[in-house]
């Protein structure tokens, strides 16, 4: 039955598409989602807006989306934003209800039996997302609820990546930066041309861009056969760069014991070994400190292998009082859209 509702939701959503302009732009912040939400279920959910923004922990607690909640459903003003968010108790007459049959008919209404969720890019307008959350009956169980939230979650922010790595790739690059990481390990690294050369070595290239401090390093590493590629020795790699490198700056290890212990959260820290063209990357992300300077901030690593040698490039963020997450995810897929390129055998 759910197939049938998502079938019959995406076609709905087609044909209502048919009458808007494709050729307009979205507006509104990347990671911002327009959100018109039923008010019995926000009720009975007192926390399900703060779930569905998905909340992120470095140090103090963010948002990884920004819901901007509209007291008044009226689709025809917001149509071409970027992200829409719709959140609805389907057996209610209110006002979102009677709206949303316009949209997608009252017959695939009917078919929400408990929770069902839409999902589906360029609706009105090309390099959108809109999400339909639909409930029938404010009160369902906890367990499909949560579910239908992870599911909601994982709509924008693939679709919203996926936008922020295409946008990435149309920056105008620094041509000295990809000559000179060339020259040193053999592939070309591309970052926007607001960053500049911040210190180089034989095996080691790192780049920075202020307002607020982002800073790149690629290293060539020993290639130790004998030694396995894991958590703690990404840990241990990074300590020793930044140690010589960055004044002393080492991996906040702590926060790593916080994620286990407390499971609700969401703190920015954890190791994973991804797969792109079929050839492992090893990935570190947390948080760096300096107790000398009394600083510290977000960072992610990629450790991989290529032409029998190992390579780590990492990425860190000095953005004291700052919302962190729209930086700190820029810059990993600027390191996603070089691997891609570095692994897929291009130079």
């Amino acid at each position: 039955m759910k197939k049938i509702v998502w079938i019959a939701v995406l076609l709905s959503l087609f044909l209502f598409s048919c009458s808007k302009k494709s050729g307009d732009k979205t507006y509104g912040r990347a990671y911002e989602i327009i959100t018109f939400a039923d008010k019995g279920v926000v009720n009975s959910y007192p926390e399900l807006l703060d779930k569905l923004a998905y909340p992120i922990y470095f140090t103090h607690r963010e948002y990884i989306f920004g819901l901007n909640l509209r007291k008044k459903f009226d689709i025809s003003r917001y149509y071409k934003y970027k992200n829409i968010l719709i959140v609805d108790d389907v057996s209610t007459r209110d006002e979102i209800t009677k709206e949303l049959e316009k949209i997608i008919g009252q017959d695939t209404m009917n078919q929400v039996l408990t929770v069902a969720i839409a999902h589906k890019k360029d609706v009105w307008v090309k390099g959108q997302t809109v999400v339909f959350l639909l409930f029938n009956g404010a009160k369902q169980k906890d367990t499909v609820v949560k579910n239908a939230i992870i599911k909601t979650h994982i709509a924008f922010y693939n679709d919203i990546n996926e936008r922020l790595k295409n946008e990435l790739k149309q920056l105008k690059t620094s041509t000295m930066i990809a000559k000179s990481a060339e020259v040193k390990f053999g592939f070309k690294f591309f970052v926007s041309d607001r960053y500049k050369i911040f210190k180089s070595e034989k095996n080691f290239l790192s780049v920075v861009s202020r307002l607020p401090d982002r800073l790149f390093f690629l290293a060539e590493v020993k290639n130790d056969k004998k030694r396995k590629i894991d958590k703690e020795f990404m840990i241990e790699l990074r300590d020793k760069f930044t140690k010589k490198y960055y004044g002393g700056d080492f991996v906040y290890k702590d926060i790593f014991d916080w994620k286990k212990k407390d499971m609700d959260n969401n703190y920015y820290a954890g190791f994973q070994v991804e797969y792109i063209n079929n050839i492992p990357v090893y990935k570190l992300w947390g948080l760096w400190q300096n107790d000398k300077d009394n600083n510290g901030g977000a960072f992610f690593s990629y450790a991989f292998e290529k032409n029998s040698k190992i390579f780590y490039i990492d990425g860190m963020l000095f953005y004291p009082g700052g919302n962190k997450w729209p930086y700190i995810n820029k810059m990993d897929l600027t390191v996603k859209n070089n691997l891609e390129r570095i692994l897929g055998g291009n130079r």
